[in-house]
C-alpha cells in the first residue's frame, strides 16, 4: 500500500464517479451541451497550461468530472423513449431466458421495429392450453400488440425509483402482453447491430449447452446449480436454493464473479503451458476468456474480472506479475465510460468493493507459515474474511442480512467451484466426442448435491442469518470505520516489519 500518488487512475476514477453522481443526484437537470462545453474548455486549459502542473491537473480533473456527467446524460437520453399512450404493434427478439413468475413469463424483449432498438421488461401471460409461451427461447422473434410504458408520475418517489432500476438494467420500459396478442415470427437479425447479433447467438448457444448438460445425465436437482455456476443462467434456481446459498454466505457462487473467471483463466494457462508459450498462450487464453464473457451475457462482475485478467496477462509478458489498485481502477473506468448507470448496480458495487479489500490485504504480504498447506488455508481464510467484511455494509443495506458462518463455507467454496468448472468442461468434452459420460455426470451431480446438502445443514444452524438493515448514512459510516481500521492495521504492520 503505497502513497496515493502511485495510483493515479484511482483519483481519475474517483472524479469520474463524482461527476456521474452529481448529474444524477442534483435536483435540477444539467444540460448536455453545457457539460460538453465544460469538457472542451477544461481540456484546452490543460493543454495550454501544460507547464503549470497544478493548473493542468485541476483542469484534467474538471474535464473528467464533466465527462462523467456528459456520459450519464447521453446514456439516460438513449434509454429514455417517448412511448405513445395506446397499445402498438411491434416486433422484437427474446433477449433473456423467460422465467415463470406466477401466471406470467418475464424476459427482456429487444424491440427493433421503432426508430432505434431498445429493450423492455416484458411480462407475457401464460396460456396453459396452448403452451406457446413455454417454447420461447433466447433469440426467438415475436410480433406483439401491447402498451409500452414507463413510470410516468415523477412526483411519486416509488415511480422514480422504478424508472431508475429500469435504466440501471439497461431497460427503457415495461410491457404486459396478453396471451392472444402475440405470435412467433421470423425477424431478420440485420435489424440490430453486430454486437447484439453476436450476443443473441451466444446466449442461444448457452441454452444449447444447458441442454447438453441435461442430456449428459446431470440430475434435475443439480442442473440449476451447475448452470448458475458455469453458465451464469439462474433461471432454474428456486427461491429456496438462493436463500440457502445466501444464508450460508456463498451466494456469490451463484453469480459469476472474478473467482469463476480466475479459475478458468488459471486452467487455460496450465493447458497452454503458462509462460512457456508466451504471447501465443496468453492470446489464446484471453480470447477464450472474452468469448466466455459474451457467452454468459456480460455481467459487470465478469467484465471487470476479464479486464483485470487481460491487463495481468499483458503485464506478465513483461515479467511483472503485480496486479495493483491501478488495474482495478482501469477496469472501473472502462466499464463506467461504457455504461455509467452501472454505478447503481448492486453486483457492480459488491464486485469492486470486495476486490478492493482483497488487494489492500494482499499488499501487506502476510506470511502465516512456511508450510504450504497452512499458508494456503490461512490465506484463504483471511481473503474470505476481508472480502466478506468489505461487502457486509452493502449486503446489510440492500438485503438486510448477515451470514454468520461464511468463513466455514468459503473454505470449501473455491475447491468445489474449481471441481465443478473442470467437471463441466470435461463433461461437455466427453459428450461431444461420444465417449461414455454417464458415470462422470453422476459424480458431478453427487458432488453438487453433497455440497448443497452441507450448505442446507449450515443454513439451519442457530443464528446462521442475522437480520440487520443499514441506512445509507450508516453504510457510509461503516465504510469509513472499515477503511480507518485498515489504515491503522497497515501502519502497525509496517512498523512491526521494520522493527524485525
Amino acid at each position: 500500500m503505497n502513497c496515493l500518488q502511485n495510483y493515479p487512475l484511482i483519483r481519475i476514477v474517483g472524479v469520474l464517479i463524482m461527476g456521474v453522481l452529481f448529474c444524477r443526484e442534483v435536483p435540477f437537470y444539467v444540460p448536455t451541451w453545457l457539460l460538453l462545453v465544460g469538457i472542451c474548455v477544461t481540456v484546452c486549459t490543460s493543454i495550454v497550461c501544460n507547464k503549470k502542473p497544478i493548473t493542468s491537473t485541476i483542469s484534467l480533473f474538471l474535464s473528467t468530472f464533466f465527462l462523467g456527467g456528459w456520459l450519464l446524460n447521453h446514456c439516460e437520453n438513449y434509454l429514455r423513449i417517448s412511448f405513445p399512450n395506446r397499445p402498438v404493434h411491434y416486433q422484437g427478439f427474446v433477449a433473456s431466458q423467460p422465467q415463470m413468475y406466477g401466471k406470467v413469463f418475464r424476459f427482456d424483449l429487444l424491440i427493433v421495429s421503432k426508430e432505434h432498438p431498445f429493450v423492455v421488461k416484458a411480462s407475457l401471460l401464460n396460456d396453459p392450453t396452448s403452451g406457446r409461451a413455454r417454447s420461447l427461447r433466447v433469440g426467438d422473434g415475436i410480433e406483439a400488440f401491447s402498451l409500452l410504458e414507463e413510470p410516468v408520475d415523477m412526483d411519486d418517489v416509488s415511480s422514480y425509483l422504478d424508472l431508475q432500476r429500469l435504466h440501471v438494467q439497461g431497460l427503457s420500459g415495461t410491457t404486459f402482453i396478453a396471451s392472444h396478442n402475440w405470435s412467433s415470427v421470423s425477424v431478420p437479425l440485420t435489424s440490430v447491430s453486430r454486437f447484439e447479433r453476436a450476443r443473441l447467438r451466444l446466449l442461444r448457444l448457452r441454452e444449447h449447452v444447458k441442454e447438453k448438460f441435461s442430456e449428459a445425465g446431470v440430475t434435475e436437482e443439480a442442473l440449476p446449480i451447475l448452470s448458475a455456476m458455469t453458465l451464469g443462467d439462474r433461471s432454474g434456481l428456486s427461491r429456496e436454493t438462493k436463500n440457502v446459498f445466501a444464508i450460508a454466505g456463498v451466494g456469490h457462487l451463484l453469480a459469476l464473479s472474478g473467482m469463476h473467471l480466475g479459475i478458468l483463466y488459471g486452467l487455460l494457462m496450465v493447458c497452454f503451458g503458462g509462460r512457456r508459450n508466451g504471447i501465443v498462450g496468453q492470446s489464446i487464453a484471453l480470447s477464450a476468456i472474452w468469448c466466455y464473457v459474451f457467452f454468459v451475457g456480460m455481467p459487470f462482475s465478469v467484465v471487470r474480472s476479464a479486464i483485470m485478467c487481460t491487463v495481468y496477462g499483458l503485464v506478465s509478458l513483461l515479467n511483472r506479475d503485480k496486479v495493483s489498485l491501478n488495474v482495478l481502477a482501469l477496469s472501473a473506468f472502462l466499464i463506467l465510460i461504457t455504461f455509467p448507470l452501472c454505478l447503481w448496480d448492486v453486483g457492480f458495487q459488491l464486485s469492486f468493493i470486495s476486490v478492493l479489500g482483497i488487494l489492500l490485504v494482499c499488499s501487506l504480504n502476510i506470511r502465516f507459515s512456511s508450510i504450504g498447506i497452512f499458508q494456503y488455508l490461512c490465506s484463504a481464510l483471511l481473503v474470505s474474511f476481508v472480502a466478506q467484511l468489505m461487502v457486509m455494509p452493502l449486503v446489510m443495506h440492500y438485503f438486510g442480512r448477515v451470514p454468520v458462518y461464511f468463513l466455514l463455507t468459503n473454505l470449501f467454496a473455491i475447491t468445489v467451484s474449481a471441481f465443478i468448472i473442470m467437471g463441466a468442461i470435461a463433461l461437455l468434452f466427453l459428450s461431444s466426442i461420444g465417449l461414455c459420460h454417464t458415470f462422470f455426470a453422476e459424480i458431478l451431480s453427487y458432488v453438487i448435491a453433497a455440497f448443497y446438502k452441507m450448505l442446507r445443514m449450515i443454513a439451519s444452524w442457530p443464528y446462521a442469518d442475522v437480520c440487520c438493515r443499514l441506512s445509507p448514512i450508516q453504510t457510509l459510516l461503516s465504510y469509513i470505520l472499515i477503511l480507518s481500521s485498515v489504515y491503522v492495521v497497515y501502519r502497525v504492520w509496517n512498523r512491526w516489519r521494520m522493527g524485525q
